[in-house]
């Protein structure tokens, strides 16, 4: 723990708080397993951001220009061979990086304030869980990505934790439901966080009133279909008689338009075999058979037939004399 003089303590006060860095959650694994104490973590932190002013207070400075430019290759060698946690970071101001040195802010609320803040980015706020808060305080992008040997903090420490930063005024956070919790970016006014979480339950309360209207239409709607349907089974059938004297009045013209009202006598050719023998001669079992196949071929070779079309059907009728 690192202790400062009174004018110290307020020139890094009005230096820090006027400043911040972005960090990427990298540091927070590489600094986190590691054996530095709190001090010596809030300096390479600093020294990353590469605030040398701040740096001077903690250790000297010729130490953290060559800390900055160590930790800035290694950040970029890792985003090079595909990190993804390389790429995500968080902003924060430089004065909680002091205060860690000092001992005012634990490493693990920090942490925790820059893995929950690393989800939030550019956002105004953001709905996170407790097991995404977990995994980022680690420096991994999600829960799945964590390592089985790797430690993290399980849920109620990170319910703990949360709970002292709200406290402090570190954190601002909205409880919407007993599993819905929002919280606000680290550079907004607790008025506006407030202001922007009363239009979020306005908009909430509007949807909800919506679904229930149309919930309500949907079962007016199927109530009375099942009405009408219920109506419809319990209707007595149509006598017998008049549906077929209803079914014949329909069905009639449309035969009528197709096929004549009475059906033209079978010609009675006088060539055609009368007898099974004649029609075996032919290669027919029967002279029906002949008849049907032979027929219309032979009543259109003979002169004593004419050819009568009714529409689409076509029929002999015998030649008067």
């Amino acid at each position: 723990m690192i202790e400062f003089d009174e004018a110290d303590v307020s020139e890094i006060i009005r230096s820090g708080e006027r400043k911040s860095a972005l960090i990427p959650i990298i540091l927070l694994r590489w600094l986190g397993t590691s054996d530095l104490d709190s001090a010596q973590r809030a300096f390479y932190l600093l020294a990353y951001a590469g605030c040398m002013e701040l740096c001077g207070l903690i250790f000297p400075e010729e130490q953290a220009d060559e800390l900055h430019l160590k930790l800035t290759n290694a950040v970029l060698q890792a985003n090079e061979q595909g990190d993804k946690t390389a790429r995500i970071g968080f902003s924060s101001d430089l004065w909680k990086l002091v205060r860690i040195a000092t001992g005012e802010l634990s490493w693990r609320e920090f942490s925790v304030f820059g893995g929950l803040q690393s989800v939030i980015g550019r956002s105004k706020y953001k709905r996170v869980t407790r097991d995404t808060i977990s995994a980022r305080a680690a420096g991994f992008a999600t829960i799945g990505a964590v390592p089985s040997n790797q430690p993290i903090l399980p849920v109620h420490q990170v319910t703990r934790t949360l709970d002292k930063l709200e406290e402090r005024g570190i954190l601002l956070r909205y409880r919407a439901g007993r599993r819905t919790v929002y919280y606000g970016r680290w550079d907004m006014k607790p008025a506006e966080f407030k202001t922007l979480m009363k239009n979020l339950r306005l908009k909430k309360l509007k949807r909800r009133s919506l679904t229930q209207e149309i919930n309500e239409e949907i079962g007016r709607e199927s109530e009375a279909r099942n009405h009408i349907e219920s109506a419809e089974e319990t209707k007595p059938p149509p006598c017998s008689a008049a549906t077929n004297k209803v079914s014949s009045h329909k069905t009639t013209p449309r035969m009528h338009a197709t096929e004549p009202k009475t059906s033209p006598p079978v010609p009675k050719v006088a060539d055609a075999p009368s007898d099974t023998s004649r029609a075996e001669d032919d290669g027919f079992k029967t002279a029906a058979e002949w008849l049907r196949l032979r027929g219309p071929q032979f009543m259109e070779d003979s002169e004593s037939y004419d050819r009568v079309k009714r529409g689409n059907l076509l029929f002999y009728r015998p030649r008067q004399s």
